[in-house]
């Protein structure tokens, strides 16, 4: 559950960009070993009505679907999308125990996108996410929740001076049981750890000509958040200590690339 999966829904998707080696422009500096961007699908990529069913192993379901309309010289799109399954094992048959099972899973998004023209070179884009996801890890018990909800407002230029500007809030919620891996009984139990994101992003790029590309801006980002948790005795079941901590962060970056 450290990564939100189900945040990132393939078919909305119109390209993956995989850049190795350590990052620049946007964003760069905490791309140590590269970059993966992912291109949202435009009005062209993307039906009017989609839906797909899929089922495997291990009872995987998938079921998504969507929804996608011209709105003037704009458009609106509705999606959403459900994945549960009983897992795999994520423990070699020769360490499992009675208390080890499968890593269970269960998640859901749904995210909306408009995208309107200001003029013939200028859109302004906004997006939405919300999504939910339930997961167990090794041991009966040892379950984690991860639930988001995203905003964003983003405007482009595709005029001879292009121009990317973009502003974001994310909100976070976390919680996690770990499991004693010699008397599997609960020893910590982290129920919640709230986080609240915001930041936004101005890029440039001067026409210089075919063969050259120059990028400049710069970005900022201030994140917030707090967690909570018990610490458990994996013999008496009572509580031994409970915790709080809390922190906040800005991180504000200029590039020329």
């Amino acid at each position: 559950g450290y990564i939100p999966f189900n945040a990132l829904v393939p078919d909305r998707l119109g390209a993956v960009r995989v850049t190795r080696g350590s990052g620049a422009g946007a964003f760069g500096a905490g791309a140590v070993a590269g970059t993966i961007e992912l291109v949202s699908a435009d009005r062209t990529m993307l039906p009017a009505i989609e839906a797909s069913a899929f089922y495997g192993s291990n009872d995987a379901t998938q079921l998504s679907g969507g929804i996608n309309r011209d709105l003037g010289n704009g458009y609106v799109s509705l999606s959403g999308r459900w994945d549960r399954g009983d897992g795999f094992w994520t423990s070699p048959r020769d360490q499992r125990s009675a208390a080890s099972v499968p890593a269970a899973y269960d998640g859901w998004s749904i995210s909306t996108r408009a995208v309107t023209p200001l003029s013939d070179d200028v859109d302004i884009q906004a997006r939405a996410l919300v999504f939910d996801d339930d997961r167990t890890l090794r041991f009966a018990g040892a379950d984690n929740h991860i639930e988001g909800q995203d905003a964003s407002v983003r405007v482009i230029s595709r005029g001879p001076w292009q121009v990317d500007a973009l502003a974001y809030v994310q909100a976070r919620n976390f919680s996690n049981i770990v499991i004693s891996s010699s008397r599997f009984t609960p020893v910590l139990d982290q129920y919640a750890t709230p986080a609240t994101g915001l930041g936004g992003k101005v890029e440039v790029r001067p026409p210089v000509g075919g063969a050259h590309v120059l990028r400049m801006g710069a970005d900022v980002r201030r994140t917030s958040g707090r967690m909570q948790e018990n610490a458990i005795s994996a013999i008496s079941g009572n509580v031994t200590a409970r915790r709080r901590a809390s922190g906040r962060q800005t991180v504000a970056g200029f590039f020329v690339e």
